[in-house]
Formats: C-alpha cells, sequence, structure tokens
C-alpha cells in the first residue's frame, strides 16, 4: 500500500476493517473532498486511491444528483448542507 492508500491516522485503528469491506466505504472532510476511499470504493468509482484522494466527492454525481446527496450527508451530520455546493 502507498501512502495515500492509508486512512488517515485517526481511521488507521478500522483498517483492516476498511480495507476487508466488500462496499465502497470514503472519508471526506468539510468540503467534500476524498480523505481516504477503500480499495472498494476506488474501484467502484473506476479512479486510483491516488486519484481519489483531494478530489471533490461531487465531481463523482451526477449534476441532478448533487442536491438530494447533500442534503443526506446534511441530515446524517446534524448539520445544514454546505451553502453553494449544489
Amino acid at each position: 500500500m502507498s501512502d495515500s492508500d492509508h486512512p488517515p491516522r485517526d481511521l488507521a485503528m478500522f483498517a483492516p476493517v476498511l480495507e476487508a469491506a466488500r462496499d465502497g466505504i470514503v472519508v471526506v472532510d468539510e468540503e467534500y473532498r476524498y480523505l481516504y476511499a477503500n480499495a472498494a470504493a476506488a474501484r467502484m468509482l473506476g479512479y486510483s486511491r491516488t486519484a481519489l484522494i483531494g478530489r471533490d466527492l461531487l465531481l463523482n454525481l451526477a449534476p441532478r444528483e448533487r442536491p438530494a446527496v447533500l442534503r443526506q450527508i446534511a441530515a446524517a451530520l446534524g448539520s445544514p448542507p454546505a451553502p453553494n455546493r449544489a
């Protein structure tokens, strides 16, 4: 694994579980940039992990899907959606 294949330090203890998962798992920052993607997510999205890290999550969504995804993220986090992101 290269450095970009490893989860952020605060997720390192979960690395074996994240990597063994068949589901795509990603971690994004407040601006919806990928901080981590497991191997399944990289395959699913069609990018290398290196290419995903720092990439805007919304670029992987059709424009019409973005408002709904932002609402779902906001609801899961208990916060309002990021302004001007749809």
